[in-house]
C-alpha cells in the first residue's frame, strides 16, 4: 500500500522542469554567494557579449543571482508561472524556456546597442559596459505569455476587476 503524498510533491511530478530550473538557480546561486563572487565575472554586458565574445554570458547571466531577495522573488514567480508547463509539458516548457533565454538576450543586445549608439560617449560607453544577471528576463516572459492566454479578470488592490491580459 502506498501513502498519499503531498501537494508539493505532486506539483514537482507533474512540473519537473520547474522544479529542476528552481533548484538549479538555487545551486546555482548559494556557491555565488556564500563564496562572495563578484557578479562581474559571470554577468551579461553588450562588451563582454559582443566585443570580447563571450557568449557564454548568455547562460551564466540568466541562472545567476547575487541576493538573497532577487533568488527569492525568482523562484516564487517562477514557480507561480509552472501552470505553463502543465499546458505545454515538460519537454516543450523546457525548449521554449530555453528559448525565452535567447531571445532575451538578444533583445537586450539590441537595446543597449540602440541606446548607446545615439547617446554621447561617457553615456553609450557606460549602457555597453553595464552588467545584468537572473532569471527575470524568462519570468516575465512567461507571465506575459500566460496572460495573453487567459480569459479571467483580476483585482486591482481590491477595487476594480480588469482582464487578465491587461
Amino acid at each position: 500500500m502506498s501513502s498519499p503524498s503531498s501537494p508539493f510533491i505532486q506539483d514537482l511530478m507533474l512540473t519537473p522542469v520547474t522544479a529542476l530550473t528552481c533548484a538549479v538557480l538555487i545551486l546555482i546561486w548559494f556557491p555565488l554567494w556564500n563564496n562572495r563572487v563578484s557578479p562581474e565575472k559571470v554577468c551579461f554586458s553588450y562588451t563582454k557579449v559582443v566585443t570580447q565574445g563571450e557568449w557564454w554570458r548568455c547562460l551564466t547571466a540568466a541562472h545567476s543571482h547575487f541576493d538573497l531577495a532577487h533568488i527569492g522573488f525568482n523562484i516564487m514567480s517562477l514557480w507561480s508561472c509552472r501552470v505553463a508547463e502543465l499546458m505545454l509539458g515538460p519537454w516543450v516548457f523546457f525548449v521554449q524556456s530555453l528559448a525565452l533565454v535567447v531571445l532575451s538576450k538578444l533583445i537586450m543586445l539590441g537595446v543597449v546597442y540602440g541606446a548607446s549608439s545615439r547617446l554621447p560617449s561617457p553615456q553609450g560607453r557606460a549602457w555597453q559596459e553595464g552588467g545584468s544577471v537572473g532569471y527575470s528576463a524568462v519570468i516575465f516572459a512567461w507571465m506575459t505569455i500566460l496572460s495573453a492566454h487567459s480569459t479571467g479578470y483580476s483585482s486591482v488592490f481590491g477595487l476594480v476587476e480588469v482582464p487578465s491580459v491587461m
